[in-house]
């Protein structure tokens, strides 16, 4: 069963089934059951996999005429079987499969609505691996039915449901829903216009629930919260669209550190993986901007590698350099990083100053592309370098050009190497927040 459903809920009231894929086991063998699905895999039109939104179960048709509609089935075909569970013969256990000790003995098959035949993809992996972006957002409708969607979407469900009880339950909030059409507002980003039935009268759609929550505050609801979903008319980023949703909230008679603390606790707590909960600290490391741009190259520094940082060079002021430790890159990420990411991000973000990149080992032949000055300052930190240690040097009039570069060179290979080592053990994530 998915984890991320509450584990007494009922999912089959209300519905022609009496149990899902999720929750079938060996348990259960002899007993007999109901299942609505799509029509994943077949074979011999004997032998075919079940999925619904919760897992997957192999069917063995013994009837003709429940063969003879799998004939005429195509994939993703919505069907409804009736049989018994049954063990799987041992040289036929699939250990790939949650179910893939057991199978349905199918008594009867319905063919509830075909499919095409020719669908634009199907939402397994191999087929999902060639299939465009732009085509899976086409068929949304078919790119849902993948288990990592179905999974996102019940974690966001949960999530939101956590800070919601969170918030009422222990700090006696009240979640108000606020409009979402409201008069333009002066400043901030551009918003998006909605026309009304009245000639040269016209609603914005809100940025966000900012003026109502004062208000609210002002009418002595002193504790408010809403997911609150926001609109603004501007260039879509990666960690944000024209149109998204927002914890929002408010409390009247508080501080600064009282509103750090508050969303300290909230994100400890409602923390959806528990066993990493401890490793939240509290309270989190707070970092002045200036501070995070000249180290990190960036106002959401990744601190998961807190010891790579950027540093202005010492004979040039408008140089700065950055280093990622041969210790730290055991898997030798930043070659792949230079050979397949680096110029699609110098592309993406403008780039225009000078950027070089070297091992260590290699400075002696750097010594066309730097004045004498610049090796003699690596030179003096000979101690703290190794052979293998990947250097990075940016300069250029625009300082912050080359903080940002520097930044985002150091965020990706901090998260490809970071994202290998979880690959790679035992799962457990190295957390770090900060303010």
């Amino acid at each position: 069963m998915n984890k991320w459903l509450p584990s007494k809920c009922d999912v089959n009231r209300f519905t022609t089934r009496t149990v899902n894929c999720g929750q079938l086991n060996d348990h259960m063998i002899g007993q007999q059951v109901q299942l609505c699905g799509w029509l994943e895999y077949r074979r011999m039109n004997r032998f075919i996999v079940l999925r619904d939104s919760y897992e997957r179960i192999q069917l063995f048709i013994k009837r003709k005429q429940d063969q003879d509609i799998v004939s005429v089935c195509h994939l993703e075909s919505v069907i409804r079987v009736t049989g018994t569970i049954a063990v799987r013969p041992e040289k036929d256990i699939n250990v790939n499969m949650v179910n893939g000790n057991i199978e349905i003995l199918v008594d009867h098959l319905e063919l509830l609505n075909n499919s095409k035949a020719n669908m634009p993809f199907l939402p397994l992996r191999d087929s999902i691996m060639s299939t465009t972006e732009n085509v899976r957002l086409q068929y949304r409708y078919i790119d849902l039915r993948r288990a990592q969607m179905i999974n996102m979407l019940r974690l966001r469900s949960w999530m939101l449901m956590a800070m919601r009880n969170h918030l009422v339950e222990r700090f006696g909030f009240i979640d108000v829903e606020t409009p979402t059409l409201f008069k333009d507002t002066p400043g901030g980003a551009q918003e998006f216009v909605v026309p009304t039935r009245f000639k040269d009268q016209f609603y914005s759609l809100v940025q966000s629930p900012q003026q109502f929550k004062q208000l609210l505050m002002v009418g002595g609801i002193d504790r408010y919260f809403q997911i609150a979903r926001c609109y603004r008319d501007e260039g879509t980023k990666s960690d944000r669209q024209p149109e998204f949703t927002q914890l929002d909230l408010e409390m009247s008679f508080t501080t600064i550190d009282g509103v750090m603390e508050l969303i300290e606790d909230l994100i400890q707590n409602c923390w959806p993986i528990e066993s990493e909960r401890a490793k939240i600290s509290r309270p989190f490391e707070r970092i002045r901007y200036e501070d995070a741009m000249n180290k990190y190259g960036c106002d959401k520094p990744d601190l998961r590698a807190p010891d790579i940082i950027i540093k202005r060079m010492k004979c040039r002021p408008d140089w700065f350099i950055l280093v990622i430790p041969q210790d730290y890159d055991t898997d030798f990420v930043v070659k792949n990083f230079i050979q397949n990411d680096l110029n699609p991000l110098l592309n993406t973000i403008k780039f225009n100053g000078r950027l070089n990149h070297f091992k260590y080992s290699s400075l002696p032949f750097q010594t066309n592309d730097f004045d004498d000055d610049i090796c003699d300052e690596i030179r003096s930190e000979q101690n703290s370098f190794k052979d293998n240690d990947f250097i990075w040097i940016a300069s250029g009039s625009d300082q912050m050009n080359c903080l940002d570069i520097l930044g985002r060179i150091r965020a990706n290979c901090i998260d490809m190497i970071e994202n290998g080592r979880l690959n790679n053990s035992d799962g457990q994530r190295k957390l770090s927040f900060c303010w």
